[in-house]
């Protein structure tokens, strides 16, 4: 039988809502052998600031490393990446992952794997609204606290990132990101009428440079907080995710699960 994949948007800190039992019922009958991906937004250790923070994180990834499936997730824009980057690096699917738990893995920027006889590509990062010079409310927290630079991906890893896909001539099955690329954004901001600057994301505009040379079946990524699709004027189209859980396999999109309960932030 083929593994399993599902797919679900950010879930900030707060994943038992999302795959609980309850919420994912389809996540009992799963085993280590089918896989949950996060595009982003995950989370779990956005702030390390005292006991209490620490014990609600191993407490969180003790639950999801006690679930029958494996989770996998990219790094977003409310990400403490400081923290991810130096997560242990483990070999996983034939590649080097993040080890957050014993069945909770980070998936680097430009990984390219293959699982259930697909070819999934994935990039994180977005640069964050609150972050000065984007937000939409004035309010600037100091670097550290709200967001880290390395939300915004490296020269050297975007140039990796194209020599991944070089490797294997521009095609892939799956792209998981956690911003879409740029003119998508702009269809976005056309049709929900705000955020207006992240058209401006050097994620996006780099994303864009990526769908533009890209053969690939199904694209998913996070960060705009709806489920819709959204496409550029060529016809390309990005699956954006919030709370829906979806299996690629599906044709046309249905989800499995769709619940958001009090967020941290």
């Amino acid at each position: 039988m083929r593994a399993k994949i599902f797919i679900t948007g950010d879930v900030h800190g707060n994943p038992i809502s999302r795959l609980s039992t309850k919420n994912f019922p389809e996540g009992k009958d799963l085993t280590r052998d089918d896989i949950v991906i996060i595009t982003g937004d995950f989370g779990v250790f956005f702030c390390q600031d005292d006991e209490d923070d620490i014990k609600r994180q191993l407490h969180i990834l003790k639950w999801l490393d006690k679930k029958p499936f494996t989770t996998l997730f990219i790094g977003g824009n409310h990400e403490n990446w400081d923290t991810l980057n130096a997560l242990p690096l483990v070999d996983k699917y034939g590649v080097k992952m993040g080890q957050a738990a014993g069945h909770v893995f980070f998936i680097p920027n430009g990984t390219l794997f293959e699982f259930g006889g697909r070819k999934i590509f994935c990039f994180g990062g977005a640069m964050s609204t609150d972050r000065g010079g984007l937000d939409q409310n004035g309010f600037y927290p100091e670097e550290g606290r709200s967001w880290w630079r390395d939300e915004i991906p490296s020269k050297e890893q975007m140039d990796a990132a194209v020599d991944t896909l070089e490797s294997v001539d521009w095609k892939v099955d799956l792209v998981i990101t956690h911003t879409m690329s740029s003119d998508c954004v702009k269809n976005f901001v056309f049709k929900e009428r705000y955020h207006e600057v992240r058209v401006e994301d050097p994620v996006a505009r780099f994303l864009n440079f990526v769908q533009e040379g890209l053969t690939y079946d199904k694209w998913y990524c996070g960060h705009f907080h709806v489920n819709k699709t959204y496409e550029t004027e060529a016809g390309k189209k990005i699956q954006v995710l919030y709370d829906y859980i979806v299996k690629p396999d599906d044709s046309p999109l249905k989800h499995y699960g769709r619940v958001w309960v009090n967020p941290l932030w």
